[in-house]
């Protein structure tokens, strides 16, 4: 490993990256986060601050009543994942709040079912929504680049 380091080390310098970010973008969402008490970002906020930054993210929609939900499901024609927004709750698999591979058929029901849950754990002023997207296939190869570039093979 030390090795490996002192040739890192001695590898030749690389001009830094840089690409366009929304500050303002940003400073909006954290200050949003800080006005209702929370210092930590999750869900929908996280994906928006990735956008800021030009990391491509899912198409997100965040809804609050079931009317919505059942909008975006008719415009998505696609497997949806359904997930609680609530940044008080930010490890949304270990309360059950994530529902996948959800059909139209499927949405008033996961609906008021993740509704309930998120109510179960934290005040309903505490939540924001349910977030809805497209269900998304993973790229092994970019997986395989990703972890390549970290390692440094």
């Amino acid at each position: 490993a030390m090795f490996r380091y002192g040739e890192w080390l001695k590898r030749p310098k690389e001009a830094v990256k840089t690409f366009p970010v929304s500050k303002s973008r940003v400073d909006h969402i954290l200050n949003e986060s800080i006005k209702e008490g929370y210092l930590e970002i999750g869900g929908e906020r996280a994906l928006q601050i990735m956008k800021a930054y030009g990391i491509p993210t899912v198409e997100n929609y965040l809804v609050r009543e079931l009317h919505e939900a059942l909008d975006v499901a008719e415009n998505l024609h696609s497997s949806l994942a359904m997930k609680i927004e609530s940044p008080a709750i930010l490890h949304k698999s270990d309360t059950r709040g994530v529902l996948l591979n959800l059909k139209l058929a499927d949405v008033e029901t996961s609906f008021y079912q993740l509704m309930e849950r998120a109510k179960r754990i934290v005040q309903a002023n505490r939540i924001r929504g349910i977030s809805i997207q497209p269900m998304v296939l993973l790229d092994f190869k970019f997986f395989q680049k990703l972890f390549s570039y970290q390692i440094g093979d």
